[in-house]
């Protein structure tokens, strides 16, 4: 074992972390969901203000809905801070659109 300063140093452990980063596109009443729903989002994914996924397109499903799935690993009793960013380019049908939000865990 190793001593600093007649302190014993101890391994920090990383956990792993899943996340599921998910969304629906809203629609406006006008337009059927096989009209508007197709396309890709646009998500920039942001750990700890370090860029993790840039410009990740994921497909909008059938009913509007998007998801992706990704690990990290962080210190045990550490608070990991995401920063998501998701941006709908448009469509034949639809605008262009973005949505930014924070979450910490």
């Amino acid at each position: 074992m190793v001593h600093k300063h007649g302190k014993a140093q101890k391994k920090k452990r990383k956990v792993k972390v899943q996340h599921l980063v998910s969304g629906e596109l809203g629609l406006p009443s006008r337009v059927d969901p096989e009209d508007g729903c197709h396309g890709h989002v646009t998500l920039n994914i942001l750990r700890n203000g370090v860029t993790k996924f840039p410009n990740t397109q994921v497909d909008l499903n059938d009913d509007c809905t998007y998801q992706l799935g990704f690990t990290t690993k962080k210190k045990k009793g550490s608070v990991e801070h995401l920063d998501v960013t998701a941006t709908f380019p448009g469509n034949d049908v639809l605008t262009s659109i973005s949505n930014q939000e924070a979450f910490s865990s």
